[in-house]
């Protein structure tokens, strides 16, 4: 069972440091594509990056 979700939209370059390590608390850290779809010039993007946190309940 996971608890204390977190998540919110980013840009890919201000992902945290630190989001794969074996130190620490033990969490569940998904990282995923986001908001409006853009169109550029080389195709379609997403505008975010969103990061959701999950910690295990004891």
């Amino acid at each position: 069972m996971l608890g204390g979700l977190r998540a919110g939209p980013l840009h890919q370059d201000d992902l945290p440091q630190g989001l794969a390590t074996r130190d620490g608390v033990r969490r569940l850290v998904l990282v995923t594509c986001g908001g409006p779809v853009i169109e550029r010039p080389d195709g379609r993007h997403y505008r975010d990056t969103v990061v959701a946190y999950a910690t295990p309940v004891d």
